[in-house]
């Protein structure tokens, strides 16, 4: 499965705005998770136009650096679903 930052960027950029609504109605419904880390990502995605780690990692303090690749895995998993 092609999971690096690149694709899940372009992934993220290429959805139209009707289907990132989609996605997130879809998440919060099908979500477990009180936190729900991944939407906290795919919004952080989605805002920025340069995709950086370190400026993810302090805007969002929830989020930990040994967490993001499960996340990332996760956002990924979810937006293809």
């Amino acid at each position: 499965m092609p999971n690096n930052n690149t694709n899940l960027f372009l992934l993220i950029k290429s959805l139209t705005r009707s289907e990132k609504r989609n996605f997130k109605i879809f998440a919060n419904r099908n979500s477990r998770s009180n936190k729900k880390l991944y939407l906290q990502l795919f919004d952080f995605i989605d805002k920025d136009i340069k995709y950086s780690e370190e400026k993810l990692l302090s805007k969002c303090p929830e989020i930990k650096k040994s967490q993001l690749s499960n996340i990332k895995a996760k956002l990924f998993n979810e937006i293809l679903t």
